[in-house]
């Protein structure tokens, strides 16, 4: 009787080791097993995925990025490249035009003016992704007051349409 005890104690304590053991990877298996929930004495580590790190596009242009889209605006304006002017208008106004249109009004535009009067000053503000400009010409009846420019796509884009 003595040997049946001391097996069924030897069984009892193997099945219980096997519950601790071998098979961290199964939870299901070592919590069926056992009625104790098991934890891990050390988690493993996790390794994160290299990424690459890139600048998030910014919301807003400078005041110096707007004035310099403004003089491109008024030479592209003047000097009747609808493909330029069409490319620097707002999504909201490009969808009220095209270029075939654009360059119509352009090439009336130049049969006026020719070349174009001289571009005096330029005076922009920022507040966002929104921007003003006021900019003078040679030709004081084309100065334009307050005029509506938008951050969009990383440019500053002709807002009044």
């Amino acid at each position: 009787m003595r040997r049946s005890v001391v097996l069924g104690v030897v069984v009892v304590a193997a099945l219980g080791l096997s519950g601790c053991g071998g098979d961290e990877g199964n939870v299901e298996a070592s919590a069926s097993a056992s009625s104790t929930p098991t934890t891990s004495q050390s988690p493993s580590p996790t390794v994160e995925p290299e990424t690459e790190v890139t600048e998030p596009e910014p919301v807003s242009g400078t005041v110096e990025e707007l004035d310099a889209a403004v003089r491109a605006y008024s030479a592209a304006f003047f000097g009747a490249d609808a493909t330029t002017i069409y490319g620097m208008l707002s999504a909201r106004c490009a969808a009220s035009t095209d270029v075939s249109t654009m360059t119509g009004n352009l090439m009336a535009v130049q049969s006026i003016y020719g070349a174009g009067p001289e571009l005096l000053t330029v005076d922009a503000s920022v507040d966002g992704p929104v921007g003003r400009a006021t900019y003078t010409y040679s030709e004081a009846s084309l100065n334009v007051t307050d005029q509506p420019w938008v951050f969009e796509g990383g440019s500053w884009r002709y807002d009044e349409c």
